[in-house]
């Protein structure tokens, strides 16, 4: 993912209104998915000030343990799904970092989360998924747990995506369907009665920061915010299958 999917230019809380149904906690065995939830109504984000972009040492160590804990059932949901259809699965590297990084695809900057596809690795940087957890709970009065998780799931869609060998898609359409294999992941969360209340919305929040109004030909082009809160619900409600990959 480029640093446009998830970047955005300042990192105050993004007012934003969710229109529609609210999944219910998990626990409660009472929500209801529902696809038809595209509305989404956006402020433009305010200058934030230079003490807003730091992180503390505690917040980074709290994302660093959300990634840790969701990439296990991140890598437990996806090797059930293709242990199922009988296809080969390895588990794909999560590397964090600060500043920059080398990788076998090239340097990585900060501010970003990317899928290395030449050594299976998911790079992110700390302190941009720190700062993504605190913009998103601020934004929605929670505590924005799911946004780092969100991300990460979403570059494990890319690992997905080359494990199945699919190719042929342009990058929007690659990144739309990362997007849908993360909502299909958070499905499972939900089935397995994983979800606190507010994480839906805690990742719709986070993808639809990482929208964008390129064209659609675009290299860097991974779609408007409500095309990717879309595919997400697409895989939220429907599954993998949604995502045209299974």
């Amino acid at each position: 993912m480029k640093n446009v999917a998830l970047m955005i230019s300042s990192m105050a809380a993004l007012a934003m209104l969710l229109v529609g149904h609210s999944l219910a906690p998990a626990r409660s065995g009472a929500a209801k998915l529902r696809s038809d939830e595209s509305s989404v109504a956006y402020a433009a984000p305010a200058p934030a000030p230079a003490a807003a972009l730091a992180a503390s040492v505690e917040e980074m160590r709290a994302v660093a343990a959300k990634v840790s804990a969701g990439g296990v059932f991140l890598d437990g949901f996806w090797g059930a799904a293709f242990n199922m259809r009988r296809l080969p699965y390895t588990t794909p590297r999560i590397a964090p970092y600060t500043g920059q990084i080398r990788t076998s695809c090239g340097p990585v900057g900060a501010n970003n989360a990317y899928y290395c596809p030449n050594d299976h690795t998911i790079y992110y940087d700390v302190l941009f998924l720190a700062r993504m957890m605190r913009t998103v709970g601020a934004g929605l009065g929670t505590d924005g747990d799911m946004a780092p998780i969100t991300i990460i799931a979403h570059e494990w869609g890319h690992a997905v995506q080359r494990q199945l060998g699919l190719r042929g898609l342009l990058t929007i359409g690659r990144e739309l369907q990362a997007d849908c294999l993360a909502g299909a992941f958070v499905r499972g969360a939900y089935q397995a009665r994983r979800l606190d209340p507010g994480d839906v919305e805690e990742a719709r929040f986070v993808l639809a920061m990482g929208g964008d109004e390129l064209p659609w030909f675009h290299k860097e082009a991974h779609g408007r915010p409500a095309e990717r809160v879309n595919s997400f619900l697409a895989g939220l409600n429907e599954g993998a299958s949604a995502c045209g990959c299974f």
